[in-house]
């Protein structure tokens, strides 16, 4: 199925420091999009303006009056407004490639009906400047465009401790967003890409151009993953519950062991910060991964006595 149509959401709130990095990456695109949708939760530091000021015809800039977490309303409101059949994520920290739009043309036009994903490699740029792709593009940079499943998706993601699907460097076709729920924009602070990742790959297939055709930049202001408390339970949980009803042993397995490993992730960051909760146990599946239960454990145990001794000090 030949790509008929592309729109690009981008979700902006506070990002001028790196706003304009992205728009000038989309701005030098080789294949340029049907359209453009800015959706901006009310940012106050002049980006906004900025955006009004482009003056493209093929742009628009969408208002809302509040901030959602991890914009995931702001890229709903985006996708419920396109008029294409494929939808590109930008967030306005990251930034494009000149060729990402025609990678994914060439992905397009070499998916069928059963494809509704799409996603390239990214490079991840450190404060300190140095660059690095994840494991999995590495492994299949001479396998070249691929395809992946369901399955593959849960064996890569667990291989390597990272999922191989970025927010700015996948294109999902608007029928497959809006018939599995879009973002999770009422139940989640942070991971709710994940979450949208899991769901729409159990519904569709993927295509993969493991060259790395986005940016992603780890020191750029306003980031939802340096911002506040990772205590909570990640919010995956009730969509992996749901997709182990009924799935086969093998799935149910995959299923169980990568929210074993965010749990682990999200309960790691949590205790560098001294911010660890019980809420991290909740519903890991301990005879999956009896070592990564122990640690949290210790976890718990650490910081628990980290606490001990600063009262004895505060009390003596």
């Amino acid at each position: 199925m030949a790509i008929t149509g592309i729109t690009v959401v981008v979700p902006v709130f506070n990002k001028m420091p790196d706003l304009r990095r992205s728009v000038e990456s989309l701005a030098a695109q080789t294949v340029p999009p049907d359209a453009i949708l800015f959706v901006d939760d009310g940012s106050t530091d002049g980006g906004r303006e900025y955006l009004e000021a482009l003056g493209w015809p093929n742009a628009r800039l969408i208002r809302r009056d509040r901030p959602g977490p991890g914009g995931y309303a702001a890229r709903n409101e985006g996708i419920r407004q396109a008029e294409t059949p494929w939808i590109a994520f930008l967030d306005a920290d990251d930034q494009w490639a000149p060729g990402y739009l025609d990678a994914v043309t060439a992905l397009a036009a070499a998916a069928g009906r059963e494809v509704g994903c799409l996603f390239t490699g990214f490079d991840n740029v450190a404060p300190d400047g140095g660059r690095f792709l994840l494991r999995y593009f590495r492994r299949n940079a001479e396998a070249g465009v691929h395809r992946m499943d369901f399955a593959g998706l849960l064996e890569n993601w667990l291989a390597d401790g990272d999922c191989p699907i970025w927010t700015s460097a996948v294109t999902i076709r608007r029928d497959v967003l809006l018939e599995t729920g879009m973002f999770p924009e009422d139940r989640c602070r942070r991971g709710g890409d994940k979450d949208t990742w899991l769901r729409v790959m159990r519904h569709t297939a993927a295509l993969c151009d493991p060259r790395p055709h986005a940016i992603y930049r780890r020191d750029s202001v306003n980031m939802v993953t340096e911002r506040g408390v990772t205590t909570f339970s990640h919010c995956i949980r009730p969509t992996v519950e749901g997709l182990i009803e009924g799935a086969p042993a093998g799935e149910v397995r995959l299923l169980k062991r990568l929210w074993n490993l965010e749990a682990y992730l999200y309960a790691r960051r949590a205790a560098a910060r001294g911010q660890f909760s019980s809420a991290a146990l909740d519903g890991f599946y301990a005879d999956v991964d009896p070592l990564r239960y122990l640690a949290l454990r210790l976890f718990r145990l650490s910081l628990v006595r980290r606490g001990m001794t600063l009262a004895r000090g505060l009390t003596g």
